[in-house]
């Protein structure tokens, strides 16, 4: 898939921010219909207990709701839909990747964050999860623990559907 833009994020973001009570009940079954195995990780997710409190899960929902709607709306349409074996395989590279970076130094760490971020496709989209998570205006922001554990989850929810073709 081609990169999402900082303009496409913030356009889906203003569309998920305006939408009414009914209108965001419409979107959660469009998106239940056509990724349903992305849904059901999110939910796992939430429910499994990963996060220290609940603005984690909600923060989460939120993240992978704004990358979806993203991903959508830069492809024009629907995406093919991702399946349980590639959410396992994206999980498991991203946790391989980040069990290799363990050992390294802060110093270190950050290189090897610069190194992958370097040629990453969907890099404005990861970079706005990042900033999402950190930002010192988020009331409602999720501990340091949980927005290392967001930050991992969402980059594999854009791992899987970087890699869908369009419909």
């Amino acid at each position: 898939m081609r990169t999402i833009t900082h303009n496409e994020i913030q356009e889906s973001i203003d569309k998920l921010n305006a939408m009414s009570e009914k209108d965001t009940k419409s979107f959660m079954k469009q998106m239940s219909a056509e990724q349903p195995f992305i849904q059901i990780y999110v939910a796992a997710i939430c429910d499994r207990g990963d996060f220290e409190n609940e603005s984690g899960a909600d923060a989460f929902i939120h993240l992978a709701s704004i990358i979806w709607h993203s991903m959508c709306a830069a492809a024009g349409g629907k995406i093919r839909q991702v399946d349980g074996d590639e959410i396992e395989r994206h999980e498991k590279k991203t946790t391989d990747l980040y069990k290799y970076a363990e050992n390294e130094s802060e110093e270190g760490f950050c290189e090897l964050a610069i190194s992958w971020m370097k040629d990453y496709n969907q890099r404005p989209l990861l970079e706005f999860v990042l900033e999402a998570l950190l930002s010192p205006e988020n009331p409602g922001r999720p501990t340091q623990y949980d927005s290392g554990l967001i930050f991992i989850y969402s980059k594999i929810v854009i791992d899987c559907l970087d890699n869908a073709k369009v419909q």
